[in-house]
């Protein structure tokens, strides 16, 4: 149920979740719990939840930034790490 209440919060949107033996419910756009059936009772659930329109950040981007910093994180090592010159020990090969 967590996993669900996340994914409505990154995507900004009403989530209902339905299930036979865990727990069915009403999800609102901040992950809040509107409505919901206890686990492994059987039973109906009524409730009401907004339609949202537009996108979220998460939901137009995805993971994109999180692979950008690491693109960026790793130029950088190579960078700084990658030109370090040999020290000259004065002994000739």
């Amino acid at each position: 149920m967590q996993i669900a209440q996340m994914r409505a919060l990154e995507n900004g949107r009403a989530l209902v979740r339905s299930t036979n033996n865990g727990v069915t419910a009403i999800v609102d756009h901040r992950g809040h719990l509107v409505a919901s059936l206890p686990q492994f009772e059987a039973g109906v659930l009524r409730g009401a939840f907004e339609v949202m329109e537009g996108r979220t950040p998460y939901n137009r981007f995805g993971d994109f930034w999180l692979v950008g910093l690491s693109l960026v994180v790793l130029l950088a090592m190579v960078v700084r790490f990658g030109t370090k010159a040999q020290p000259d020990t004065g002994i000739a090969a």
